[in-house]
């Protein structure tokens, strides 16, 4: 066997042993690593479009509480009057400030005013879960559990599904400016969760996501298999679409 042949198959197993050698790093170190940070960052933006949801939800029950905590709401709940409507439930409250629903009640459930709007058309909607007359005083959004807690502290929020979609909720109790009760009743808001409201958390967030209701009758059979893969032990569940 020639020099050249023997050069030539050390130079071949060498560069065998070396391609081989960077294949099994890249498998078994450096691409690990990758797939480990891939999906750090998709739990990372899982939780950031959570939180930009709840902010959502707490600065509705921000607004819930200015309007709760209001001597001329707590006056409005006793002896409605014309000029608090005039001045405060027009449709323009509802626009300004991206409520779909704005509803009083007193101290036995009852609606002493309430309306709810599609935000687009501007005109009144029903929602089943928000009758005209009343609510049952053992409603979640009005039977606020006071226990000690000062009545500044009282509220009910989070998400509520309605025949119209998910919408997002605050109750706030009625007291009155000084936060002292006696309670006349509670205020309720609520956004439609709907896609204006994703678009607009897309954007802050930079996070592609989409909502799924998890008792609806509309979803593919998919995402039925994922809702079975998460429980409160294992909130996330990630899949590699591809190399």
């Amino acid at each position: 066997m020639s020099l050249r042949i023997k050069v030539g198959l050390i130079l071949f197993c060498v560069f065998l042993v070396f391609g081989a050698a960077e294949f099994a790093i890249q498998r078994l170190v450096i691409f690990p690593s990758f797939q480990s940070l891939e999906t750090q960052n998709a739990i990372k933006n899982s939780n950031r479009v959570i939180q930009a949801i709840k902010r959502e939800i707490h600065h509705m029950d921000l607004l819930c509480f200015d309007w709760a905590a209001w001597d001329d709401t707590y006056d409005f709940i006793d002896s409605p009057s014309t000029g608090y409507r005039e001045a405060n439930l027009g449709i323009s409250s509802f626009t300004g400030n991206n409520l779909n629903l704005l509803y009083f009640y007193d101290t036995k459930g009852r609606v002493v005013w309430g309306e709810i709007y599609d935000l687009n058309t501007e005109t009144a909607i029903q929602i089943s879960d928000f009758p005209q007359d009343a609510l049952s005083k053992d409603n979640p959004l009005l039977d606020f559990k006071i226990k000690d807690r000062p009545l500044s502290k009282i509220s009910q929020n989070g998400i509520l599904m309605t025949d119209k979609g998910p919408i997002l909720i605050a109750s706030r109790p009625i007291i009155k400016s000084a936060y002292e009760g006696p309670i006349r009743g509670a205020v309720v808001m609520g956004r439609l969760f709907d896609q204006s409201i994703i678009k607009t958390l897309i954007t802050q967030t930079g996070v592609q996501f989409q909502v799924y209701p998890i008792d609806s009758n509309g979803l593919t059979q998919k995402i039925k298999e994922v809702l079975t893969q998460i429980t409160d032990e294992s909130k996330f569940l990630i899949e590699t679409r591809d190399n």
